[in-house]
Protein backbone atom coordinates (compact mmCIF):
# COMPACT_ATOMS: atom_id res chain seq x y z
CA UNK A 1 0.00 0.00 0.00
CA UNK A 2 1.59 3.33 -1.27
CA UNK A 3 0.44 7.38 0.22
CA UNK A 4 0.48 9.41 -1.99
CA UNK A 5 3.43 11.88 -2.14
CA UNK A 6 4.85 10.76 -5.72
CA UNK A 7 8.11 12.82 -7.02
CA UNK A 8 9.87 12.49 -10.36
CA UNK A 9 13.45 11.38 -9.17
CA UNK A 10 16.57 11.99 -11.87
CA UNK A 11 19.40 9.56 -10.42
CA UNK A 12 22.75 9.00 -11.64
CA UNK A 13 24.52 5.79 -10.95
CA UNK A 14 28.03 6.06 -10.80
CA UNK A 15 29.00 2.16 -11.19
CA UNK A 16 26.99 2.29 -14.61
CA UNK A 17 27.64 6.00 -15.93
CA UNK A 18 23.98 6.66 -16.54
CA UNK A 19 20.59 8.44 -15.95
CA UNK A 20 17.91 6.68 -14.47
CA UNK A 21 14.43 8.47 -13.96
CA UNK A 22 11.32 6.93 -12.67
CA UNK A 23 8.21 7.42 -10.28
CA UNK A 24 9.52 7.72 -6.54
CA UNK A 25 7.01 6.11 -4.02
CA UNK A 26 7.07 5.53 -0.49
CA UNK A 27 5.09 3.48 1.22
CA UNK A 28 3.07 3.05 4.78
CA UNK A 29 6.65 1.76 6.22
CA UNK A 30 8.59 4.50 4.62
CA UNK A 31 10.46 2.45 2.38
CA UNK A 32 11.45 3.92 -0.96
CA UNK A 33 10.26 2.58 -3.86
CA UNK A 34 11.74 3.62 -7.42
CA UNK A 35 10.13 2.39 -10.91
CA UNK A 36 11.58 3.21 -14.01
CA UNK A 37 9.80 4.86 -17.16
CA UNK A 38 9.60 4.00 -20.28
CA UNK A 39 11.55 5.71 -23.47
CA UNK A 40 9.70 7.87 -24.62
CA UNK A 41 8.24 9.44 -21.40
CA UNK A 42 12.27 9.99 -20.34
CA UNK A 43 12.49 12.20 -23.82
CA UNK A 44 9.82 14.14 -23.24
CA UNK A 45 10.62 14.88 -19.40
CA UNK A 46 14.52 15.44 -20.27
CA UNK A 47 13.29 18.02 -22.53
CA UNK A 48 11.23 19.95 -20.58
CA UNK A 49 13.92 19.87 -17.76
CA UNK A 50 16.09 21.27 -20.03
CA UNK A 51 13.31 24.06 -21.53
CA UNK A 52 12.81 24.85 -18.19
CA UNK A 53 16.40 25.39 -17.10
CA UNK A 54 17.05 27.79 -20.15
CA UNK A 55 13.99 29.99 -19.98
CA UNK A 56 13.67 30.35 -15.92
CA UNK A 57 15.87 33.50 -15.78
CA UNK A 58 14.84 35.16 -18.62
CA UNK A 59 11.27 34.62 -17.63
CA UNK A 60 12.21 36.01 -13.63
CA UNK A 61 13.99 38.58 -15.10
CA UNK A 62 10.80 39.61 -17.17
CA UNK A 63 8.54 39.06 -14.82
CA UNK A 64 11.10 41.05 -12.24
CA UNK A 65 10.84 43.48 -14.71
CA UNK A 66 6.90 43.99 -15.23
CA UNK A 67 6.51 43.92 -11.10
CA UNK A 68 9.33 46.16 -9.91
CA UNK A 69 9.87 48.76 -12.48
CA UNK A 70 6.97 50.49 -13.83
CA UNK A 71 7.39 52.63 -17.68
CA UNK A 72 5.08 54.21 -19.50
CA UNK A 73 6.84 56.88 -21.06
CA UNK A 74 8.79 56.12 -24.79
CA UNK A 75 10.67 58.63 -24.63
CA UNK A 76 13.28 57.09 -22.55
CA UNK A 77 14.12 54.70 -24.71
CA UNK A 78 15.80 57.04 -27.60
CA UNK A 79 18.04 60.18 -27.41
CA UNK A 80 16.17 61.43 -30.22
CA UNK A 81 12.79 61.46 -28.79
CA UNK A 82 14.21 62.77 -25.83
CA UNK A 83 15.70 65.70 -27.26
CA UNK A 84 13.08 66.83 -29.07
CA UNK A 85 11.35 66.61 -25.64
CA UNK A 86 13.41 69.41 -24.00
CA UNK A 87 10.67 72.54 -24.96
CA UNK A 88 10.82 75.61 -22.83
CA UNK A 89 8.22 78.27 -22.25
CA UNK A 90 9.95 80.33 -24.86
CA UNK A 91 9.70 77.34 -27.46
CA UNK A 92 6.10 77.61 -27.14
CA UNK A 93 5.54 81.23 -27.18
CA UNK A 94 6.95 80.88 -30.53
CA UNK A 95 4.72 78.23 -31.39
CA UNK A 96 2.01 79.96 -30.58
CA UNK A 97 2.03 83.25 -32.54
CA UNK A 98 3.00 81.25 -35.70
CA UNK A 99 0.25 79.07 -35.22
CA UNK A 100 -2.04 80.27 -38.09
CA UNK A 101 -4.43 77.24 -36.92
CA UNK A 102 -5.19 79.10 -33.64
CA UNK A 103 -7.48 82.01 -33.62
CA UNK A 104 -6.71 85.43 -31.81
CA UNK A 105 -8.69 84.49 -28.44
CA UNK A 106 -6.96 81.35 -28.33
CA UNK A 107 -3.41 82.76 -28.95
CA UNK A 108 -4.12 85.17 -26.26
CA UNK A 109 -5.40 82.88 -23.24
CA UNK A 110 -2.11 80.76 -24.45
CA UNK A 111 0.11 83.45 -24.19
CA UNK A 112 -1.26 84.92 -21.19
CA UNK A 113 -0.56 81.46 -19.67
CA UNK A 114 2.93 80.83 -20.68
CA UNK A 115 4.12 84.66 -19.95
CA UNK A 116 2.22 84.40 -16.16
CA UNK A 117 4.58 81.23 -15.98
CA UNK A 118 7.64 83.28 -15.74
CA UNK A 119 6.64 86.52 -13.43
CA UNK A 120 4.30 83.90 -11.12
CA UNK A 121 5.00 84.77 -7.31
CA UNK A 122 5.80 81.80 -5.06
CA UNK A 123 3.53 80.56 -2.82
CA UNK A 124 5.09 79.25 0.56
CA UNK A 125 1.36 77.93 1.43
CA UNK A 126 -1.64 77.32 0.01
CA UNK A 127 -5.60 76.85 0.22
CA UNK A 128 -6.65 73.60 0.34
CA UNK A 129 -8.27 72.27 -2.75
CA UNK A 130 -9.78 68.70 -4.07
CA UNK A 131 -10.76 68.33 -7.80
CA UNK A 132 -13.31 65.53 -8.72
CA UNK A 133 -10.71 63.62 -11.00
CA UNK A 134 -12.12 60.25 -11.97
CA UNK A 135 -9.97 57.47 -11.37
CA UNK A 136 -9.15 55.21 -14.28
CA UNK A 137 -7.18 52.00 -13.90
CA UNK A 138 -4.45 51.55 -16.95
CA UNK A 139 -5.65 48.41 -18.26
CA UNK A 140 -1.82 47.55 -19.29
CA UNK A 141 1.35 48.15 -17.85
CA UNK A 142 2.13 50.97 -20.54
CA UNK A 143 -1.09 52.65 -20.39
CA UNK A 144 -0.51 55.39 -17.54
CA UNK A 145 -0.61 58.01 -20.52
CA UNK A 146 -3.88 57.14 -22.16
CA UNK A 147 -5.46 56.65 -18.54
CA UNK A 148 -4.13 59.64 -17.55
CA UNK A 149 -5.27 61.33 -20.65
CA UNK A 150 -9.06 59.75 -20.25
CA UNK A 151 -9.26 61.27 -16.74
CA UNK A 152 -8.01 64.39 -17.50
CA UNK A 153 -10.23 64.58 -20.06
CA UNK A 154 -13.17 63.16 -18.43
CA UNK A 155 -12.96 65.83 -15.52
CA UNK A 156 -12.58 69.02 -18.10
CA UNK A 157 -15.42 68.01 -20.55
CA UNK A 158 -17.79 65.00 -18.66
CA UNK A 159 -16.92 62.93 -21.62
CA UNK A 160 -13.68 60.67 -22.99
CA UNK A 161 -13.20 57.63 -25.38
CA UNK A 162 -11.52 54.08 -24.10
CA UNK A 163 -8.24 54.00 -23.52
CA UNK A 164 -7.52 52.07 -26.35
CA UNK A 165 -9.07 54.72 -28.91
CA UNK A 166 -6.71 57.50 -26.83
CA UNK A 167 -3.60 55.19 -27.14
CA UNK A 168 -4.45 55.09 -30.99
CA UNK A 169 -4.50 58.48 -30.94
CA UNK A 170 -1.09 59.49 -28.96
CA UNK A 171 0.84 56.67 -30.96
CA UNK A 172 1.04 54.71 -27.65
CA UNK A 173 3.44 51.48 -27.93
CA UNK A 174 4.70 48.45 -25.60
CA UNK A 175 7.13 51.23 -24.62
CA UNK A 176 4.85 53.73 -23.52
CA UNK A 177 3.58 56.86 -24.56
CA UNK A 178 5.18 60.24 -25.50
CA UNK A 179 4.47 63.08 -23.05
CA UNK A 180 4.29 66.20 -25.65
CA UNK A 181 1.98 64.56 -27.64
CA UNK A 182 -0.64 64.26 -24.56
CA UNK A 183 -0.85 67.94 -24.31
CA UNK A 184 -1.61 68.05 -27.68
CA UNK A 185 -4.49 66.00 -27.99
CA UNK A 186 -6.11 67.30 -24.88
CA UNK A 187 -5.68 70.48 -26.25
CA UNK A 188 -7.36 69.53 -29.41
CA UNK A 189 -10.09 67.13 -28.49
CA UNK A 190 -11.54 70.18 -25.24
CA UNK A 191 -11.61 74.20 -25.19
CA UNK A 192 -11.64 74.71 -21.69
CA UNK A 193 -8.20 74.88 -20.82
CA UNK A 194 -5.22 75.67 -22.68
CA UNK A 195 -2.73 72.62 -21.48
CA UNK A 196 1.07 73.85 -21.55
CA UNK A 197 4.14 71.95 -21.04
CA UNK A 198 5.63 73.99 -17.69
CA UNK A 199 9.81 73.45 -16.51
CA UNK A 200 9.67 74.48 -12.86
CA UNK A 201 12.66 76.04 -11.80
CA UNK A 202 12.76 74.93 -7.84
CA UNK A 203 10.05 72.94 -5.43
CA UNK A 204 8.76 76.52 -4.41
CA UNK A 205 7.64 77.43 -8.06
CA UNK A 206 6.51 73.98 -8.71
CA UNK A 207 4.04 73.72 -6.06
CA UNK A 208 3.14 77.48 -7.36
CA UNK A 209 2.44 76.53 -10.04
CA UNK A 210 0.48 73.57 -9.25
CA UNK A 211 -1.36 75.98 -6.96
CA UNK A 212 -2.65 78.40 -9.70
CA UNK A 213 -3.47 75.12 -11.94
CA UNK A 214 -6.38 74.39 -9.18
CA UNK A 215 -7.37 77.56 -8.39
CA UNK A 216 -7.37 79.54 -10.92
CA UNK A 217 -7.55 77.10 -14.21
CA UNK A 218 -9.48 74.41 -12.41
CA UNK A 219 -6.90 71.83 -14.62
CA UNK A 220 -5.86 68.72 -13.07
CA UNK A 221 -1.92 68.90 -13.42
CA UNK A 222 -0.61 66.43 -15.31
CA UNK A 223 2.91 64.77 -13.67
CA UNK A 224 5.61 63.05 -15.66
CA UNK A 225 7.47 61.69 -13.35
CA UNK A 226 10.43 58.97 -12.28
CA UNK A 227 11.05 57.38 -9.07
CA UNK A 228 13.87 55.43 -7.58
CA UNK A 229 13.92 53.28 -4.55
CA UNK A 230 13.59 54.95 -1.83
CA UNK A 231 12.44 57.96 -3.20
CA UNK A 232 9.43 57.63 -0.97
CA UNK A 233 7.49 56.87 -3.57
CA UNK A 234 4.72 53.55 -3.68
CA UNK A 235 6.65 51.68 -6.50
CA UNK A 236 9.73 52.62 -8.89
CA UNK A 237 9.18 54.02 -12.22
CA UNK A 238 11.81 54.97 -15.32
CA UNK A 239 8.50 57.20 -16.54
CA UNK A 240 5.09 57.50 -15.68
CA UNK A 241 1.91 60.04 -15.97
CA UNK A 242 -0.63 60.49 -13.57
CA UNK A 243 -2.72 63.67 -12.31
CA UNK A 244 -2.50 65.64 -9.10
CA UNK A 245 -6.13 66.26 -8.19
CA UNK A 246 -5.83 68.34 -4.90
CA UNK A 247 -3.34 69.79 -2.43
CA UNK A 248 -3.81 70.60 1.20
CA UNK A 249 -1.50 72.18 4.09
CA UNK A 250 0.08 69.57 6.92
CA UNK A 251 1.72 71.41 9.60
CA UNK A 252 4.04 73.75 7.92
CA UNK A 253 4.05 71.38 4.40
CA UNK A 254 2.41 71.24 1.55
CA UNK A 255 1.11 67.71 0.03
CA UNK A 256 -0.29 66.81 -3.11
CA UNK A 257 -3.35 64.19 -3.82
CA UNK A 258 -2.89 62.53 -6.67
CA UNK A 259 -5.01 60.06 -8.79
CA UNK A 260 -2.72 57.40 -10.19
CA UNK A 261 -3.95 55.21 -13.02
CA UNK A 262 -1.05 52.49 -11.95
CA UNK A 263 -1.45 52.42 -8.11
CA UNK A 264 -3.92 50.00 -8.01
CA UNK A 265 -1.62 47.53 -9.65
CA UNK A 266 0.87 47.30 -6.89
CA UNK A 267 -1.53 48.16 -4.12
CA UNK A 268 -4.79 46.78 -4.89
CA UNK A 269 -6.39 47.94 -1.36
CA UNK A 270 -6.44 51.76 -2.58
CA UNK A 271 -9.65 51.64 -4.42
CA UNK A 272 -10.40 55.18 -5.20
CA UNK A 273 -6.61 55.59 -7.08
CA UNK A 274 -5.89 58.64 -5.01
CA UNK A 275 -3.29 59.31 -2.09
CA UNK A 276 -1.37 62.26 -0.63
CA UNK A 277 2.33 62.72 -0.97
CA UNK A 278 4.91 65.65 0.15
CA UNK A 279 5.67 68.15 -2.48
CA UNK A 280 8.51 67.75 -1.86
CA UNK A 281 8.10 63.64 -2.95
CA UNK A 282 6.46 64.85 -5.95
CA UNK A 283 8.70 67.33 -6.82
CA UNK A 284 11.64 64.61 -7.12
CA UNK A 285 9.91 63.14 -9.42
CA UNK A 286 9.77 65.55 -11.78
CA UNK A 287 13.27 66.21 -11.29
CA UNK A 288 14.57 62.79 -11.74
CA UNK A 289 12.96 62.46 -15.22
CA UNK A 290 14.83 63.45 -17.86
CA UNK A 291 12.15 65.93 -19.24
CA UNK A 292 11.64 67.71 -15.75
CA UNK A 293 8.42 68.80 -16.79
CA UNK A 294 4.67 68.75 -15.88
CA UNK A 295 1.71 69.50 -18.07
CA UNK A 296 -1.26 72.18 -16.54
Amino acid sequence: MYNFKIHIKVEYFQHSKRFVIGWRFKNIKGEILMFKLNAKVKKYLMCSLMLSTILSPALSFANEAENNVMNGDSSIYSRSSQESQMITIEDQIEQVKNNDNLSQKDKEEFLSKLEETKIMPYATSVVGVTKSVPYYKQETSYYCGPATTKQTLQYVKGSSPTQKTIANSLGTTTNGTDGTKIVSYLNANQSKIKYIIAKPSSQDNFTTLVNAALRSYNSPPILRVKYLSGDGWPYTTNGHFLNISGQRMNGTKIEHRLTDPYIQWKQPNVTSGTFYRDSAITYKGIKNHFAQHFYY
